[in-house]
This record gives structure tokens, C-alpha cells and sequence, in this order.
């Protein structure tokens, strides 16, 4: 691995040990704030979890014997000195293989029988069940053992027509001319369906997963690589051979495989990797002319797949490899490596760090300006009591009038602060029970349901591929539904902030917004990938009895997975839609109470006024010190530097100029 992206790969995963610093630092400040509940308490755990689990998966995609597994080797684990991957003559990678390191987990390689394809469990479900898979232990301290372990990956079996038949696995049942070999045949097919990989090695430690696929072949056996795995991956790099150039299977992948990311405006996350370059090195040519071969290659690749030229990298992954091995400095630079290198560590680490700041931290940042505010507005009402004392003069009888007066006009404002609120809550409710009928979890299980029957009653492919648009253009209009559902609610929790904000003179908090607009894009992009399923020719040559299967395990299985987070989010958000505006109105009732208590003390004599004053502006340097820890918070979760410090009680009193500012725009982290 170069330092360059070593480099990078280091700076992701020191941001994110910073980010969970500051996120576990703010859980302790709401504690010591007292504006921790529940809710919040479990959103927190929720983000941290998710970014413990969050992973930037590379997929590394192309046909058989294109050297994929070198290029993995040449990238990652070119310090073992060895092939540390079975990528040589002969022993090629047979099934999806995900490289990975689980921190709660020893090492480990697992793998799937090819037999679990009888049953009707996804490859996602399989996971969750790991008594199915085969578990061998690991010793990452010798690249030897690992070697040896790595190396059944490739293992293949012989079966009869029949049994390959009986597993789906359409592409060994028949043959070159598509027709079925007699059902006596023995034919060879891989021994595993899916291997696990997990160990320690500085890329994998700070959240990548490198995902190897097999051929076309393969990938048409298991739809959910195309349907559902590859498209969850920030980065594919595309392998193709220099010394065959772009073939009709080549084609079948790009086509079939890479839908999604063809489909995307920009392409920044795909990579084409024109490998085995070396095979162009001719002696009997000069180095100029052997450039303008490879020049004219990457032009004519770049053409056939409609891309950018500068999309497709050149690159000899055995010589980068082999240069590594021997620290040839000459041949690595030859190799053309490093370009790669290059856009993994300056394009696609870096934009899986500004997807993390959009979406998982966008929400967090809210919270916290939100929780800011109201120690904020706290700040501002200590301070105006300072300035109310001081401007008070004699005895301590008078003052208590004058005070007790101030004091009940909070007590009003907090009286009818309570009854906005009150009559906002019932409006809410009603809203979100509308929106719940809407996005009821019933209602697409009632659809799955019939559809399953449609598909089980239908005879004909035709029959099939119906019953099939009727399901997604189903859910399409129950998302629909959805989304016009939650807009309305999200006007009315707004149009509540607003007016309790103008009614209550509190600081204002920005109302907590929800949007299910990546949700509808993913429904959106599996109703594309369904009907290529639909229309495609292995939907057409495939046995109904799979084509059910598949579409169930697969596209049928998202649209639920999808519906259920949406539904899981909704309901988070109905939760703590309004616990901002509680939370103020319960710190304003508080502050009231002390004030109240402070007035006894005063009428009483057991505290003079000079000393009321001081221990009020203690208070108010301690909330904004408070107010400026979080804006640390913030800052380092961007990734920005850090400004400003606490300070001590007489800098925080009366300097006006440093008093911290609200943040009433809820603003999006870039």
C-alpha cells in the first residue's frame, strides 16, 4: 500500500476515533446539563453503533481471469511478500469473497455451502445464522497458514446435471450452444457459496470491506450480488484484460452487474482497471510506441463502455505485485499502481467521509445546536438577573417586590409556553396517526402476500413478470403516499416551533425534520433493477421455481428491508419530534423555581445581595462554558478547528462581544 494511501486511510480512521470521542463527550455533557432523556440517550447509542458497523466497501468486479484477486494482493497485502489471496494459474476465486475486521471477533475465514442455495434464505439472512458456515480459525501472525486457509476458497466440487439442476446453478447444466447436458453428466461447481474473511490489517481496521467477485457465470447465480451487494459498495474497481480487451462477457458484467453505478450522473466511485498491461511490454518496440498501444487501448475501452478516458487506469497488477515483493522502485512506477492508489486515497475515502457528515451526522449536529440553545437561553436569563441586581438598590424588602414582579411575568410566560404546548401535542398526534395508517408495515406485508400467490397460481414467464410490476408499482404508490404523508407533518412541527418560538420568547430551536428522500431513491433504483430482472434473458431461461426464489430473496426482501428502516425512522422521529421544546419549557420551569427560591433567601436575610450576585454569575460562566464546549463538539465532528476556550467567571460576566451565539438555521455539514 503507498503512503499516500496509507495516509489518507489513517486520517479517515483518526476522524473517526474523534468523531466518537465528541459523540460519547456530549452524551456525558447532557448528563451533567440535565437535558438527557431517554429518547436522545438511544439516538446517540444508534449513531455510535451505526458508525462502529458502518463499513466503505471496494468491490472488485470482472470476469474470470482477469486478475481481480492480484490486483486485491498488489493494493492491500503486498507486505506479506506473498500471494497472500489464491490469485495464480488455476486458482481463481470461485465465490463472493468479503475481506473484513470485526473488532468483537477473533480472526476467522467462514464458508457457506453451495448446498444452503436449497433453502430459502439470502445471503444477508445467512449471515445472521453462522451455525450454516463453516468456521476455520485464523493465525494472522503467519501469511504461510493464511495462505493455506485462503486457499479452499477455490474449491470446487463434481456433481451430476441433476444435482447442479436442483441448486439453480443454470450455467453448469448446460451446454456452450445453452442447451441442457444429460442429467447423468458430471459437471464441476464451486464447493462454497459466499467466504468471510476477517482479520487484523490496518485498512480493514478503519472500516473498509473489500469485496472479490467471481465471473459472470457466478454473479448470474446469485442475483443478490447484483441486486443487492454491489450496489451498497462506495467504490467498484471494473477489471478487464488488456491482452483481450473488452468481451462479450465483459460486457455481460458491465451491463448486468454495474447497473447502478452506470446509472449514477457521476461516476466518481467507479473505477475501470485495464489490467496486464505488462503483456503489451513488447522488447522489440521502443517505450514511446508501447505508450501510444496503451493510450489507444484505455481510448477504445473507454468508447466501448461510453466513459470518460480518464476513468480507465492501465495497470499490471502482477508487476505491481512483483515489484513490492522485491521493493523495485522502477518496476512499481511501470506497473501504473500508484493511479489507482491515487483515487481510492483522493476520491473515494474522502467522499465516504462527506457521506457520514451529510446523513448520520447531520441529524446529531441538530441535537446538539438544539441542546446549545437551551443552555444558551439559560445563559441569557442568569445574565439578565445580574444585570437586574445590580441595578437594584435598597432594601432587601424592596427588592424582593420589585424582583417578585419580574419573576411572575416568567411564571405567566411559562403558564401559557405550557398550554401551547399542550394544544400543539394533540395536533401532532392526530397528524402522525394519519401518517402511520399510511406507512403501515401491514399494508406491504398484504402485498407481498398476493403477490407470492400471483406468482405461485401463474403458469407462464409472462404471468410471472406481472405479478411482478403490480408488487413495485405497489410499493411505489404506498412510498408516494408516504413521503406527501410526512411532508404535511413536517410543515406542522414546523409551523409548532415557530409559533411557540414567537409565543414563549425563548431562544429558538430548530424543529427536527424528517425526509425519507434516500429511501425513495432506493425504491426508486430497485424499481429499475426489477424490471431488468424482469426483462432480462435469465429470468426468461431460468426455472420458475428459482425465479420466484430469487426474486423473493432478493428484490422482494429489499423493498421490505427499506420499508421497515423508513418505518423504524418515522417512528424515532414522531418520539423526539417535539422533545426539544419539552426539554426548554422543562429548563424554564426550573429556572423559574430557583428564582423563586432565591427571593425567599433574599426576603429572609440569609443571603446578602452582593453574595446572590456572585453566586448567579458563577452560574452564568458556567453555562457559557457549556455553550462553548459544545461548539467544540461541533467542530471537531467536522473536522474543523477547534476555537475558543473556557473561561473564568469574571471574562464570561459582562463582555458582551464573547457571549456564544444562537444557531437558529439547521445547517448541513459539508
Amino acid at each position: 500500500m503507498s503512503e499516500n494511501l496509507l495516509s489518507s486511510v489513517q486520517q479517515f480512521g483518526a476522524w473517526r476515533k474523534n468523531l466518537v470521542s465528541s459523540i460519547n463527550g456530549f452524551q456525558k455533557w447532557l448528563e451533567v446539563t440535565e437535558l438527557d432523556d431517554s429518547e436522545q440517550s438511544l439516538k446517540i447509542y444508534d449513531i455510535l453503533q451505526a458508525l462502529k458497523h458502518d463499513k466503505l466497501i471496494l468491490a472488485f468486479v470482472g470476469e474470470f481471469s482477469r486478475g481481480k484477486t492480484e490486483l486485491i494482493n498488489s493494493i492491500f497485502f503486498s507486505k506479506y511478500k506473498k500471494r497472500l489471496l489464491p490469485s495464480e494459474a488455476g486458482r481463481t476465486t470461485m465465490c463472493p469473497t468479503d475481506l473484513f475486521y470485526d473488532e468483537d471477533s477473533k480472526p476467522f475465514l467462514k464458508l457457506l455451502p453451495i448446498e444452503t442455495r436449497l433453502e430459502g434464505l439470502s445471503l444477508a439472512e445467512y449471515r445472521k445464522a453462522l451455525n450454516h458456515w463453516i468456521h476455520i480459525d485464523l493465525d494472522d501472525n503467519s501469511s504461510e497458514k493464511m495462505m493455506e486457509a485462503f486457499s479452499k476458497i477455490t474449491d470446487t466440487q463434481q456433481v451430476t446435471v441433476e444435482q447442479a439442476k436442483k441448486l439453480g446453478l443454470d450455467d453448469a447444466i448446460k451446454d456452450d450452444e445453452g442447451n441442457l447436458k444429460s442429467l447423468d453428466t458430471l459437471v464441476e461447481i464451486p464447493t462454497w457459496r459466499q467466504a468471510l474473511v476477517n482479520f487484523h490489517h490496518p485498512f480493514l481496521e478503519q472500516g473498509l470491506t473489500i469485496l472479490d467477485t467471481p465471473g459472470l457465470n457466478s454473479l448470474g447465480n446469485e442475483p443478490e450480488l447484483t441486486l443487492s451487494m454491489l450496489p451498497k459498495a462506495q467504490a467498484v474497481v471494473f477489471v478487464l484484460s488488456a491482452d483481450t480487451g473488452v468481451t462479450r462477457s465483459d460486457m455481460g458484467i458491465w451491463q448486468e452487474a454495474l447497473r447502478n453505478f452506470r446509472r449514477k450522473k457521476t461516476k466518481d466511485g467507479l473505477i475501470v482497471a485495464l489490467n496486464k498491461i505488462d503483456t503489451l511490454w513488447d522488447e522489440l518496440k521502443n517505450q514511446d510506441d508501447i505508450d501510444r498501444v496503451i493510450a489507444t487501448q484505455r481510448e477504445d475501452t473507454a468508447t466501448t463502455l461510453a466513459i470518460d478516458k480518464q476513468q480507465v487506469i492501465a495497470v499490471s497488477a502482477q508487476k505491481a505485485l512483483l515489484a513490492r515483493v522485491k521493493n523495485d522502485d522502477e518496476l512499481f512506477t511501470k506497473s501504473n499502481l500508484a493511479a489507482i492508489e491515487n483515487i481510492l486515497a483522493t476520491k473515494i475515502i474522502p467522499q465516504k467521509e462527506k457521506i457520514l457528515k451529510n446523513t448520520l451526522l447531520s441529524d446529531l449536529k441538530d441535537m446538539m445546536v438544539n441542546d446549545k440553545n437551551i443552555i444558551l437561553g439559560k445563559f441569557k436569563s442568569v445574565k439578565k438577573q445580574v444585570d437586574e441586581l445590580a441595578a437594584l438598590k435598597g432594601k432587601n424588602e424592596d427588592i424582593v417586590v420589585k424582583l417578585r414582579k419580574k419573576t411572575d411575568i416568567e411564571q405567566k410566560k411559562y403558564n401559557n409556553s405550557n398550554a401551547v404546548m399542550t394544544d400543539s401535542q394533540k395536533k401532532v398526534k392526530q397528524q402522525f396517526d394519519q401518517l402511520n395508517q399510511i406507512i403501515s408495515l401491514e399494508k406491504l406485508d398484504n402485498l407481498v402476500s398476493s403477490t407470492r400467490d400471483s406468482m405461485k397460481g401463474s403458469w407462464t414467464t409472462p404471468g410471472l413478470k406481472n405479478a411482478m410490476k403490480i408488487f413495485f408499482d405497489g410499493v411505489q404508490d404506498i412510498t408516494e403516499d408516504a413521503n406527501k404523508g410526512i411532508e404535511l407533518a413536517n410543515r406542522l412541527i414546523s409551523s409548532v416551533y415557530t409559533r411557540f418560538g414567537e409565543e414563549s420568547g425563548y431562544e429558538k430551536l430548530n424543529a427536527p425534520g424528517f425526509s425519507i428522500k434516500k429511501h425513495v431513491e432506493d425504491m426508486v433504483k430497485l424499481h429499475l433493477e426489477a424490471e431488468d430482472y424482469r426483462n432480462s434473458s435469465l429470468t426468461t431461461m431460468t426455472e420458475q421455481s428459482f425465479v420466484i426464489k430469487s426474486f423473493f430473496i432478493t428484490l422482494v426482501s429489499q423493498a421490505r428491508n427499506i420499508f421497515f428502516i423508513m418505518n423504524k425512522e418515522a417512528s424515532e422521529w414522531q418520539k423526539t419530534a417535539l422533545s426539544p421544546l419539552n426539554k426548554q419549557l422543562k429548563s424554564h420551569k426550573n429556572e423559574v423555581t430557583k428564582r423563586l427560591d432565591q427571593l425567599k433567601k433574599i426576603s429572609e436575610s440569609k443571603e446578602s445581595i452582593e453574595e446572590q450576585g456572585k453566586r448567579i454569575k458563577q452560574t452564568a460562566v458556567l453555562y457559557f462554558n457549556q455553550v462553548k464546549e459544545v461548539d467544540q463538539m461541533i467542530a471537531t465532528m467536522e473536522g474543523k478547528k477547534v476555537e475558543g476556550k473556557k473561561v473564568e467567571g469574571k471574562k464570561a460576566e459582562s463582555n458582551k462581544a464573547q457571549e456564544p451565539k444562537a444557531e437558529n438555521k439547521t445547517e448541513t455539514a459539508s
